[in-house]
């Protein structure tokens, strides 16, 4: 990433988790913009849409790394799709839980809101780690991620 300034926050949500961490390191290493680190407590409850509203209001991205997906990715798309405020997650808890994110696709396009799901170690490093392979081979049949 290179060193920028946004003058919008990057809020955080699920920040004490293991892939946010690296997330928030590496945001704080290669940008200037302010950030805002939440996690479960008595302050965020996830599943509430108005605290929610109120946490991400005025972000310029939200990053989304408390799971279980399959409970906190929808009221947090949903938010996010409100709010008119990109939305990225780690997801990799199942097929199920990125098709329920995926599904609020359409209504996210039509409010100009990229929704970038499964960005996390697997689906999201994997993915690239094999398109990667892809380049340094002749033709490929088949690729098994163990």
């Amino acid at each position: 990433m290179a060193n920028n300034t946004n003058s919008k926050p990057v809020v955080f949500i699920g920040a004490a988790g293991g892939m946010c961490r690296v997330a928030v390191e590496r945001f704080a290493k290669a940008s200037n913009a302010q950030l805002v680190l939440a996690d479960l407590n008595t302050a965020l409850n996830p599943f509430d849409e108005s605290a929610l509203a109120r946490l991400i209001g005025g972000a310029g991205l939200v990053v989304l790394g408390a799971g279980p997906y399959a409970k906190t990715s929808h009221p947090a798309v949903k938010a996010c799709i409100a709010a008119r405020i990109p939305y990225l997650d780690f997801n990799d808890d199942d097929v199920e839980s990125t098709q329920a994110a995926l599904a609020l696709t359409r209504e996210a396009k039509e409010a100009g809101v990229p929704l970038y799901i499964g960005c996390g170690a697997s689906p999201g490093l994997s993915n690239v780690m094999a398109m990667d392979a892809t380049h340094e081979l002749d033709s490929i049949d088949s690729i098994d991620i163990c």
